[in-house]
């Protein structure tokens, strides 16, 4: 398995080179944080959504 992971590793380093892949660049923190309170913001919008599903009151249906 040694030998398959290094050839992989190799393939992977020569293709991020060719096709100057932006993934090797780490984001600068404002881009990070940006995102990062975006998340929040629509998780939170999720869980009230969900809390509201699960707090309305259904009518029961007739039998």
């Amino acid at each position: 398995h040694e030998d398959v992971l290094r050839q992989l590793r190799a393939a992977l380093d020569t293709w991020i080179v060719e096709s100057n892949d932006q993934g090797r660049f780490p984001e600068p923190p404002e881009v990070i944080a940006a995102f990062e309170q975006q998340m929040r913001r629509a998780y939170d919008e999720r869980i009230r959504q969900r809390d509201l599903r699960l707090h309305r009151k259904v009518p029961t249906p007739l039998p």
